[in-house]
């Protein structure tokens, strides 16, 4: 299991982060988190094949592609 921290964050960001992720279809509020961390933060070059199948097939889903 990997290892989980925790983030603070005020309450009205949090709402309005809550409502976004229900809007793009994402189940829990981690699992939007991590998917803005990965785009954000994850180099081309360094994704696996596996999170750049994971991305597409999300992106399929909200109909980007």
């Amino acid at each position: 299991m990997i290892p989980l921290v925790k983030i603070e964050i005020s309450d009205k960001l949090y709402k309005t982060f809550l409502k976004k992720a229900k809007e793009s279809g994402f189940k829990t509020a981690e699992e939007y988190l991590e998917f803005i961390l990965k785009e954000l933060l994850v180099d081309e070059e360094n994704i696996s094949s596996e999170d750049e199948a994971q991305v597409k097939e999300r992106l399929k889903d909200l109909g980007y592609l």
